[in-house]
């Protein structure tokens, strides 16, 4: 069913994607505003489960599917002080590199795990925007349990934002079709060409306002989760094309499961047991 959108890929590559469609390990991270790696580290063992903190980044911690019903009803979990969170997930709201006293705005925010980690990171002044009004209070509960209070949640449709706002940093972690986090042994029949040409055009106009909200010298991370081209490079083909003031940043230099991708710039992480597959750009708004 989904190689109709992997056909940028050879035979081999397509293989190697669908093997890494499949159930992933648990993950979890520290929410550094309200614990430490020492006090989870302590919960961990004092509770008889078995973790594994990753040596690149000490705030993730792996576990076992039977560990993770049980710290999802823990005392560190209901009090925000651990969140579950894929390894693919987080890197956005790293690479963004969020900066004290920066204005940064999430333009498609819930639940909140990309958002809670850029004010765990640093002290910035963070809207955060979600246009279904369900999704937008759970994303108002996640926030306050993990103890963002400083982050301004707007309930609306980002394409509507006053272009008088201007930002010195956009996340725009775009809807997408998930083909990057599916089970291809689930029902995956919602992704048709219907669905992907709305999804398309979504990320089409987000990402264009996403430019007329940024101030210049301003940062755009654009990513998904989703490996099919016409969400991720054809979408920079047009954003560059459009407007010539953007450049593209290079973010790829970590040490992760990749696909080659005809920019050499952008991260385009493979599914695999421990990744969700993922798009990370950078655009840089030129002076």
């Amino acid at each position: 069913m989904i190689d109709k959108y992997l056909t940028e890929y050879d035979n081999k590559t397509i293989e190697l994607i669908k093997k890494g469609l499949n159930k992933r390990i648990e993950t979890f991270r520290i929410n550094t505003i309200k614990s430490t790696k020492e006090e989870i580290e302590e919960y961990l063992k004092q509770n008889n489960i078995n973790y594994k903190i990753l040596k690149d980044n000490p705030i993730m911690i792996t576990i076992s599917d039977n560990d993770s019903k049980i710290l999802k009803e823990s005392s560190i979990y209901k009090e925000g002080k651990i969140y579950f969170q894929s390894l693919s997930s987080i890197l956005p709201a790293v690479l963004i590199d969020p900066k004290e006293k920066e204005s940064i705005l999430d333009m498609a925010s819930s639940p909140g795990g990309k958002t809670s980690l850029m004010q765990s990171i640093a002290p910035a002044y963070i809207t955060a925007v979600e246009k279904n009004k369900i999704r937008c209070e759970r994303l108002k509960y996640n926030l306050n349990k993990l103890g963002c209070t400083k982050v301004s949640v707007i309930n609306t449709d980002a394409t509507k934002l006053d272009e008088m706002l201007k930002f010195d940093k956009i996340l725009l972690d775009a809807p997408c079709s998930g083909l990057g986090t599916i089970n291809i042994n689930e029902d995956n029949s919602y992704i048709n060409d219907k669905f992907m040409n709305n999804i398309i055009n979504t990320q089409s106009r987000l990402l264009d306002k996403a430019y007329k909200l940024l101030k210049s010298d301003g940062y755009i991370l654009y990513s998904t989760c989703s490996i099919y081209y016409k969400e991720n490079e054809e979408q920079l083909d047009k954003i560059l094309n459009k407007y010539k003031d953007l450049e593209l940043i290079n973010i790829n230099n970590l040490d992760l499961p990749l696909l080659e991708s005809k920019y050499k710039e952008v991260i385009k992480v493979c599914p695999t047991n421990e990744y969700e597959g993922f798009f990370i750009s950078l655009l840089h708004k030129k002076c």
